[in-house]
C-alpha cells in the first residue's frame, strides 16, 4: 500500500466503469478494482483495510435479478472496522434504495445514469468518496484516527471575496448532504 494514502475498493462487473472510478480516484487514494463478489471477498482480506468500498448492485448484468452487490455490502458490514460503503448502480429502484439505506446503512447511493439526464457526475462522485473517507477516519479508534492528507480543491480567490457566490457557501454542502441523508434514513426507518 502507498504510504499515507487511504485505500478504496471498487467493485463493478463492467470494466469501463471500474476504470472510470479508478481514474477519478487514483491521484488521492490507493485504488483496487475487482469485478465480482468472489474477487471482492478476497480483496477485503488485505491489511491495512479499505476505508471505502464503492459497490455496484448488479455484479452480473446478464442476470436482471442479480443483487450480489447488496449481499457483498451485508458481508462487509459484518466485519469489525468495516469500510464505508457507497452504492453505484445503473438499475436504481426504490426497493434497492430502501434496502441500501435502511438495512445496510450505506453512506450514499449514486446512479450511473441519473434520471435528470445530466449524466454521471465525476466531481460529485469524488466528493462523496472524500466525505466517506473523512467519516471513516472519525469513526476509527483514537490510535488509528490520523486523517491522511487529502488534497483540497484549488481555490479561486476572486470568488471568495464575494459572499453571495455559491463557492463561498460550498462548506455548507457536506453538512446539508449529511442532514438530508439523516432525514431520509429517519423517514425510511419509521
Amino acid at each position: 500500500m502507498a504510504e499515507g494514502k487511504p485505500a478504496v475498493l471498487i467493485v463493478d462487473d463492467q470494466p469501463n466503469w471500474r476504470s472510470l472510478f479508478s481514474d477519478l480516484l487514483e491521484d488521492e487514494y490507493e485504488v483496487v478494482g475487482v469485478g465480482s463478489y468472489e474477487e471482492a471477498l478476497r480483496a477485503l482480506e488485505r491489511d491495512p483495510p479499505f476505508r471505502v468500498a464503492v459497490v455496484d448492485i448488479r455484479l452480473d448484468d446478464k442476470d436482471s435479478g442479480n443483487e450480489d452487490g447488496l449481499r457483498l455490502i451485508e458481508r462487509i458490514n459484518a466485519e469489525r472496522g468495516a469500510p464505508k460503503t457507497i452504492v453505484v448502480t445503473g438499475y436504481p429502484t426504490l426497493r434497492t434504495t430502501r434496502i441500501a439505506f435502511r438495512e445496510l446503512g450505506v453512506f450514499d447511493y449514486i446512479e450511473k445514469y441519473p434520471e435528470s439526464g445530466k449524466g454521471f457526475d465525476p466531481v460529485g462522485f469524488r466528493k462523496t468518496v472524500r466525505d466517506a473517507i473523512e467519516e471513516s477516519c472519525e469513526a476509527m479508534p483514537p490510535s488509528d484516527n490520523a486523517m491522511p492528507e487529502i488534497a483540497e480543491p484549488a481555490r479561486d480567490e476572486s470568488q471568495e471575496a464575494r459572499p453571495d457566490t455559491a463557492r463561498s457557501k460550498r462548506w455548507l454542502l457536506p453538512l446539508r448532504r449529511r442532514k438530508k441523508a439523516q432525514v431520509v434514513r429517519a423517514a425510511w426507518a419509521s
